[in-house]
């Protein structure tokens, strides 16, 4: 598991204590995920919802407006090639007396068509590009919705956690903070890779390793009856037996478990050594590993709030910044985890 996914699993583990009962006593069938938002966030998400279909109509209609042009330059593109073909062996003959047409400037005219054909597919690929530009630009929508879908339990409902725009201070133009914060969050993402390779303590690592080598040695250990009279009282060959089960699996340990059990306390000497060798700088043990994700987890929640307030804030004044695809659904809600 990487660092985006160990933070997606502790973000999602925190989410499930976000919605509380609002004792609406509705059926799942009477409502639908948005109605466990508050009113502000609901009307946010529909709007750009909103937004996100124009885009994607926007965007079929400059492709299909590419597509026409690169028919018509298909078109002209033919007729300017039979018009070369007609006009090899004869010449244009004017009134007032016969003249032969200049070849270059036959040449132009028969190609204006085509370079005007030209010129009107490149306008409809920039348009198309922009729309496509424009249509990414609600990516994370998806995600907003993935989520909800899981989150938003009937009957619950979430509170509105808003940064009061008041509050927001604006040192320079808000893309610019808008950019240190998402340099913030990157360095974020980096300290829950850093925490996920962090090495596990040596006590940890060799407690686990010694129980299982003890697992496998106690099944592996040889057990004498007392009051046995067989002729194989130890079992034996039962236990260094390799047979083959359905579908041609290997069963038995062909009494591999056995050497184990001989070899039990030099095998747990053997491993101790190799662990003491290993770096133990900035060893986590599991509980340590997890309050980090927490931490690092709840600080990156922040940082997202303050990005979509600056957000929110530069579209008040007219300005669009692009969210990020991979932005948590509560800081876009402006919900309370």
């Amino acid at each position: 598991m990487n660092a985006r996914e160990i933070l997606d699993s502790v973000i999602s583990t925190l989410n499930t204590a976000t919605a509380v009962p609002d004792g609406g006593g509705s059926t799942p069938a009477q409502r639908d995920n948005f109605d466990t938002l508050p009113a502000a966030s609901r009307l946010k998400l529909e709007r750009l919802i909103s937004d996100r279909a124009a885009a994607y109509a926007a965007y079929r209609a400059a492709s299909d407006r590419e597509q026409e042009a690169r028919v018509e330059l298909g078109r002209v593109s033919g007729l300017a090639q039979r018009q070369r073909e007609a006009r090899q062996g004869f010449s244009l003959s004017f009134q007032g007396g016969e003249q032969k047409e200049d070849a270059a400037d036959a040449e132009a005219r028969i190609d204006a068509p085509v370079e005007a054909a030209k010129r009107a597919v490149q306008v409809a690929v920039d348009a198309r590009e922009r729309a496509a530009e424009r249509q990414s630009a609600f990516a994370f929508l998806e995600g907003v919705e993935t989520w909800l879908r899981r989150t938003a339990t009937p009957g619950a409902s979430f509170r509105e956690a808003k940064i009061d725009p008041g509050t927001v201070k604006v040192k320079g133009e808000i893309a610019a903070e808008v950019a240190k914060i998402r340099s913030r969050i990157e360095r974020i993402e980096a300290d829950f890779a850093k925490a996920e390779g962090a090495p596990t303590p040596a006590a940890d690592l060799k407690a686990r390793a010694f129980a299982e080598i003890d697992r496998i040695a106690d099944a592996g250990a040889l057990k004498v009856h007392p009051a046995s009279r067989s002729a194989e009282p130890l079992g034996l060959a039962r236990k260094l037996a390799l047979g083959t089960g359905n579908g041609g699996s290997i069963v038995g340990t062909g009494g591999a478990d056995i050497f184990v059990w001989l070899l039990r306390d030099q095998l747990k000497a053997a491993v101790a050594s190799q662990i003491d060798a290993l770096p133990q700088e900035n060893a986590l043990s599991d509980d340590a590993r997890e309050a980090e994700f927490r931490t690092i987890a709840a600080e990156r929640l922040e940082l997202e709030r303050l990005e979509e307030a600056f957000i929110t804030l530069a579209e008040a004044n007219g300005q669009t910044i692009t969210r990020r695809y991979d932005l948590d659904p509560r800081a876009f809600l402006e919900i309370e985890a």
